[in-house]
């Protein structure tokens, strides 16, 4: 019986996943359409928390500074954040009393990832294309 709690939280992920890229998506073509990228937020540790995105300097398409819940051992997908090949951008990552940093994002098509671990904040980018496979 220990696969159904697992499951139904995957199921619940995507779920939230695909709602939050729909609303986004649906806001992104009313903002005049802009081609824009996102990134998934994972969260590595044993507790849930908030992570604050602050886009420093950025042609972004959203908000310059928002928050997203996290729970433990789980992720989350902003999307259309920041206009595509818009080059540099300074993103800052923080999480209360958890772990900070600032990444200096080369804007591009390609996905970024943001793990929050316990004692560090990391960063990836991965293909326009990438969805986590947990």
């Amino acid at each position: 019986m220990r696969d159904a709690p697992s499951t139904r939280r995957s199921l619940l992920r995507t779920a939230t996943a695909a709602a939050v890229a729909g609303l986004s998506g649906c806001s992104a073509l009313g903002g005049g359409g802009a081609d824009a990228v996102g990134l998934y937020l994972f969260n590595e540790t044993d507790a849930e928390f908030r992570v604050t995105l602050h886009y420093l300097d950025c042609e972004q398409v959203g908000r310059e500074q928002h928050s997203i819940g996290v729970e433990a051992g789980t992720y989350a997908y902003s999307a259309n954040e920041v206009v595509a090949n818009s080059g540099a951008c300074a993103l800052e990552v923080t999480t209360g009393d958890g772990p900070a940093d600032t990444y200096e994002w080369n804007v591009g098509r390609e996905t970024l990832v943001v793990t929050v671990k316990p004692d560090a904040v990391a960063f990836d980018l991965r293909a326009p294309t990438y969805t986590p496979d947990r």
